[in-house]
C-alpha cells in the first residue's frame, strides 16, 4: 500500500508542481525533484504516512471485530463498503495534504531560483538542476517555524548579524544551552499564538496600510537609539480612524502613557511572548488585568508619544509601532516582529467603524 502511495505521487505530484510555477520563472530553466527522497527524508511526510498506515490498520482491526460478530453476509458486506470508502477518502485527503506541501516548497524553490518548471526527476533524468535537497531544506523548516525562527535569531545575534550559516545544522549545537526548552517554546508560542494582523479591515473604502522591515532602524528621540519594532504606516494619516486589535489571545499586562510610545497596550500572550502595541489615540474600553481574544479591539491608531506631557500629537505621522518581546536568560529581549507581520498579512479581521 505504501508504496503504492509513492508512486502515484511520485508521478502526479510534481508534474502538477511543474504547471503551477511555469509561470513565475523562467521557461527556458528545468529543476527536477526526488520526489522518493523527500518522502524518505521529510519528517513531517513521514508522520502523514504513520496515519495512512495507522488508519489502514484501525479499519482492518474494526472489520475482523464486525466479522466475529455473527452478522448477516448483507450486513458484513455493507460494513466493508462502507469501510472502503473511509478508508479511500482519507487516504485521498492525506495525498492531497502531501502532494501541496511538495508543490509549496517546490514552487517557492524555484522562485527563488528563476525557476520555469520542476518536473520529476524519473522524469528528466539529465539537464536539468537538482533542488531535492533545498524543497527538503525548507520542508524542514515548515515543520517547526517557531523553532527554525528562533534559531536564526540565536545563529544572527538576533539579526545583529546579516550573515549565517545553514539554521538547519545548528541546533544540536544550542540545544545543549541553559533554558534552550524554555527559549523554543516562547519562540513557537509566537507563531503559534499567532492569529491576525494588527490593523483590522474598515468600511472606509480603498483605506489601507503597508510595512516594511524597520526593525533596528536608527532612531534619535532621547539620543541615538535602535527601532525595536515594525511600523504600520495608514494610507490616511488620520488619527483615531484605524482600529487597531490583538493579534493573539492573552491578558492585558500593561495599558497607559510612555513617553517613547505615547498611549500603548501591551498583551502577554498564552506562550509569553509579550506584544507591544504603540503610538494609538484612544484605548476601547481595556484595563491591565483584561483577558483578551484574538481580534478584539485593543485601540485605535493615533501619533501620540515622544513626550513626557500625557496625550502629546503631531511628532510624527499616524501609525501603529508593533514590537514583540521574549525572555531569554532572565532578560527581555526585543525581536523582530516583521516575519510575523508577514505570516499574518493577509488574515485581516473586519472591524467597521463609523469614526
Amino acid at each position: 500500500m505504501r508504496k503504492t502511495i509513492l508512486r502515484k505521487l511520485a508521478c502526479i505530484g510534481l508534474l502538477m508542481a511543474a504547471a503551477a510555477v511555469s509561470a513565475c520563472g523562467s521557461a527556458n530553466k528545468v529543476a527536477v525533484v526526488d520526489v522518493q527522497k523527500v518522502q524518505q527524508d521529510s519528517a513531517k511526510i513521514q508522520a502523514i504516512q504513520k496515519e495512512i498506515t495507522d488508519k489502514n490498520a484501525e479499519i482492518q482491526n474494526r472489520l475482523t471485530t464486525d466479522s466475529q460478530a455473527g452478522l448477516s453476509d448483507e450486513d458484513m458486506q455493507k460494513k466493508v463498503q462502507e469501510a472502503q470508502q473511509e478508508r479511500m477518502i482519507f487516504v485521498q485527503s492525506k495525498q492531497k495534504q502531501i502532494q501541496s506541501m511538495v508543490e509549496t516548497q517546490s514552487a517557492a524553490v524555484a522562485k527563488e531560483k528563476n525557476i520555469g518548471i520542476v518536473m520529476h526527476k524519473r522524469v528528466v533524468p539529465a539537464g536539468a538542476v537538482d533542488i531535492t535537497d533545498e524543497v527538503l531544506k525548507k520542508l524542514k523548516e515548515s515543520e517547526d517555524p517557531g523553532k527554525f525562527l528562533g534559531l536564526y535569531w540565536l545563529e544572527s545575534d538576533f539579526e545583529r548579524e546579516k550573515t549565517v550559516g545553514d539554521i538547519t545544522k545548528s541546533e544540536n549545537r544550542w540545544k545543549k544551552a541553559e533554558r534552550w526548552n524554555s527559549y523554543v517554546s516562547v519562540c513557537r508560542a509566537i507563531w503559534n499564538d499567532l492569529e491576525y494582523f494588527p490593523v483590522a479591515e474598515t468600511n472606509f473604502g480603498k483605506a489601507n496600510v503597508s510595512f516594511s522591515d524597520s526593525w533596528m532602524l536608527d532612531r534619535t528621540y532621547k539620543g541615538d537609539r535602535k527601532h525595536e519594532g515594525t511600523d504600520i504606516m495608514p494610507s490616511v494619516n488620520k488619527r483615531d480612524y484605524f482600529p487597531v486589535v490583538s493579534m493573539t489571545d492573552g491578558i492585558v499586562t500593561s495599558v497607559g502613557w510612555l513617553e517613547l510610545g505615547g498611549y500603548r497596550v501591551g498583551i502577554t500572550s498564552p506562550g509569553g511572548a509579550y506584544f507591544y502595541y504603540a503610538h494609538l489615540s484612544s484605548y476601547a474600553g481595556i484595563k491591565e488585568g483584561d483577558p483578551i481574544s484574538a481580534g478584539d479591539v485593543i485601540g485605535f491608531m493615533g501619533d501620540t508619544g515622544y513626550s513626557k506631557r500625557e496625550g502629546t500629537t503631531g511628532k510624527f505621522p499616524v501609525h501603529l509601532h508593533l514590537g514583540i518581546y521574549i525572555y531569554k536568560d532572565g532578560k527581555e529581549i526585543s525581536v523582530n516582529p516583521y516575519a510575523a507581520l508577514k505570516y499574518v498579512e493577509n488574515r485581516k479581521i473586519k472591524a467597521y467603524s463609523d469614526r
